[in-house]
């Protein structure tokens, strides 16, 4: 079945829920969190552990759903850089805006001036081709997009077309034992191929990493390959030092603080 909806549209269920099988009493019968899950349109596939004692469900929303989501909450997306100077230069006479043409000459900024750029998604037929596709994907939206949605339609109340279940009280409160993103074996082999190659830290992946892990594990390892790359350069100078004090056997504390200084 995951298969299946790889096939389809490139990606398979993205979360899963697991609890106590058969749920104790007076906790939420399970095929009750099943049914809230369908209302609000997720697609759901549940099966026991090899024990029985446990159920996993997993999680998934189709692209019509991901979109009416993403619509509904002005969720920013990354607009392609080609569509949008395109559409740009082209105008939108149906909403007023005339053609635009920009100075993209580098001297006066090293980024384009279509380049990082986000918007709010929107489904009108003018607009929905802009959004850059995800990484190996014919849509937009990547495996993190699609947790973070996935993830809001779950929460949001009912009457806002979700589900309306607080998986953190429900961690809390014991009625499920976890709740976390799946892996996806293609897309993390493509990331460890990336990631293990010989390279400098400055180098490394880390748009990778922060669309397979997300935005703070990202930016932890975008620093620590900037703070790697400059302790490098740094421990470049302190040969000098070190060679010195290797000749004379003795450590030279004017060398150090005249190092310190430069540094």
């Amino acid at each position: 079945l995951g298969q299946d909806c790889a096939r389809a549209s490139g990606y398979s269920r993205d979360l899963v829920i697991v609890r106590e099988h058969p749920a104790p009493q007076g906790k939420v019968p399970t095929e009750t969190i099943i049914k809230k899950l369908n209302d609000a349109n997720l697609e759901t596939y549940s099966y026991l552990s090899v024990q029985g004692d446990e159920v996993y469900i997993k999680i998934r929303a189709d692209l019509e759903r991901l979109m009416k989501q993403a619509d509904a909450v002005n969720f920013k997306m990354l607009l392609d850089e080609k569509r949008t100077k395109a559409l740009a230069e082209k105008g939108l006479p149906a909403h007023g805006i005339a053609p635009l043409a920009l100075n993209d000459d580098p001297k006066y900024c090293s980024y384009g001036p279509y380049e990082y750029i986000y918007a709010k998604f929107d489904t009108d037929p003018d607009l929905i081709g802009l959004y850059k596709n995800a990484t190996g994907q014919n849509h937009p939206f990547s495996t993190i997009t699609r947790l973070k949605l996935i993830n809001m339609i779950i929460e949001m109340p009912v009457e806002k077309a979700g589900c309306g279940i607080d998986m953190g009280k429900y961690e809390v409160d014991e009625e499920i034992i976890r709740y976390f993103p799946l892996h996806h074996p293609e897309m993390g082999k493509k990331l460890e191929k990336a990631w293990c190659a010989h390279q400098f830290p400055s180098s490394q992946p880390t748009d990778m990493f922060r669309e397979y892990f997300g935005a703070k594990v990202g930016l932890f390892y975008v620093y620590l390959c900037h703070h790697t790359t400059w302790t490098g350069y740094l421990a470049l100078l302190c040969i000098g030092v070190s060679v010195q004090a290797l000749m004379d056997w003795k450590v030279d504390t004017r060398a150090n603080e005249s190092l310190a200084l430069v540094v």
